[in-house]
């Protein structure tokens, strides 16, 4: 070997500890703003979750391989369409409130460990179902859809 040449791999960032309190606040404010999404809240979960990882990838200067950023982007706009749809175009304009409260989830996670970015992601997840079924039971909405006439 050269005497100029360095093969040591690079230190490993110290991972942090996640702080659930953040992920508890952000998961009321999806549940809240899941109730004037209709159904447009789900795929804004997921669009949400796929910009923040891109977001936190990039942050830490992970460049994503071609296949996976066309895939993302597939992703994203599917996403988006399918919020617009599920959320009768209202509802899915509401549902960018979600994207980024999702996006900004997973950036705050960016630097934990792979488990805890799970636990955080599930903590957003059920807190959001659970705003949005004591709303739907407690108040029981009136809903009335009617296709063709």
């Amino acid at each position: 070997m050269s005497e100029g040449m360095d093969t040591a791999p690079a230190p490993a960032r110290p991972r942090e500890k996640v702080n659930l309190l953040y992920h508890l606040i952000i998961g009321c404010a999806v549940g809240v703003a899941s109730v004037f999404t209709v159904l447009a809240w789900v795929p804004a979960l997921v669009v949400g979750y796929i910009v923040g990882r891109d977001q936190a990838e990039r942050q830490r200067g992970i460049r994503a391989r071609p296949a996976l950023s066309i895939l993302r982007a597939m992703g994203i706009v599917f996403g988006v369409g399918l919020m617009f749809l599920l959320g009768a175009i209202v509802g899915g304009v509401v549902a960018i409130v979600i994207v980024a409260l999702v996006a900004f989830s997973e950036r705050i996670s960016a630097n934990t460990s792979t488990t805890d970015q799970g636990i955080a992601r599930i903590l957003v997840f059920m807190v959001g179902v659970v705003i949005w079924l004591v709303y739907l039971f407690v108040f029981k909405p009136d809903i009335n859809v009617s296709i063709g006439g």
